[in-house]
């Protein structure tokens, strides 16, 4: 499973993030988020602080609701099942 089809879920924490993958989740907020205004901020800091935390946050909640659906779907049991992709809804 993948966001955005391009960065796994498979990592345990934000530091075991490919420095690829971390680049291109930075570079798709940079694109939708302002962050030069935030960097101009005095507290400029504890807002990064408070993004690279929320990043983190996100990331290990995403790949916790992924890693539930591939173990509810077959899991490494039935890894081709668990990777199919799912039937559409009703």
């Amino acid at each position: 499973m993948h966001m955005w089809r391009t960065i796994p879920f498979e990592k345990m924490g934000w530091r075991n993030v490919r420095q690829s993958h971390r680049d291109a989740i930075i570079n798709h907020l940079e694109e939708n988020f302002n962050f030069d205004e935030a960097e101009r901020d005095y507290e400029a800091q504890y807002l990064k602080d408070g993004i690279e935390h929320v990043l983190m946050k996100r990331y290990s909640g995403r790949k916790n609701l992924a890693k539930r659906e591939f173990l509810k779907s077959g899991g490494y049991n039935d890894v081709e099942r668990a990777r199919a992709p799912p039937p559409p809804p009703p």
